[in-house]
C-alpha cells in the first residue's frame, strides 16, 4: 500500500469519526432540549395544578365561613323559638291549671244531683288526681 493511499484511508477513517462524534453531540444537545422543554412543561402543569387546588382551597375556606355565619344565625333563631314556644307551654299550663282550679270550684256549686251522675267528683282530691293536678 502506498503512501498517499495510506493517508487517504487515516483521512476517511477521521472522516467517518467525526461526524459519529457530531451526531452523538448533535443527540445529546437535542435530548438536553427536550428534557429542558418538557420540565418547563411539566413545571408550568405544576404551577396550574397548584393554582387551582389554591383556589378551591380558599373558595371551601370562604365557604365554610359563611356556613358557619349562617349556621350561627340560625341557631340563634331556634334558640329564640325554642325560649318562645317554652314561654307558649308554660302559659298554657298556667291556663289550664287555672281553668281545671276554677272547674273545681264550680263543681262544688252544682246541686248533688248532677255530683251523683259522675260528672263531677266527690272531692277535690279525687279530681286531682284524676287529671294529674
Amino acid at each position: 500500500m502506498c503512501r498517499h493511499r495510506r493517508g487517504t484511508v487515516a483521512l476517511a477513517a477521521n472522516q467517518l469519526r467525526f461526524p459519529q462524534s457530531w451526531l452523538d453531540s448533535e443527540s445529546t444537545y437535542r435530548l438536553t432540549v427536550e428534557k429542558a422543554k418538557e420540565a418547563t412543561e411539566g413545571a408550568t402543569f405544576a404551577r396550574n395544578e397548584y393554582e387551582k387546588w389554591s383556589n378551591a382551597w380558599k373558595d371551601a375556606k370562604k365557604a365554610l365561613a359563611e356556613t358557619l355565619k349562617r349556621h350561627d344565625i340560625d341557631r340563634a333563631a331556634l334558640a329564640d323559638e325554642r325560649k318562645l314556644i317554652k314561654m307558649i307551654m308554660r302559659m298554657i299550663g298556667k291556663m289550664l291549671h287555672h281553668h281545671t282550679v276554677f272547674l273545681l270550684e264550680l263543681a262544688h256549686l252544682l246541686p248533688k244531683s248532677m255530683q251523683c251522675w259522675g260528672a263531677v267528683p266527690a272531692d277535690r282530691s279525687a279530681f286531682r288526681v284524676r287529671f294529674g293536678i
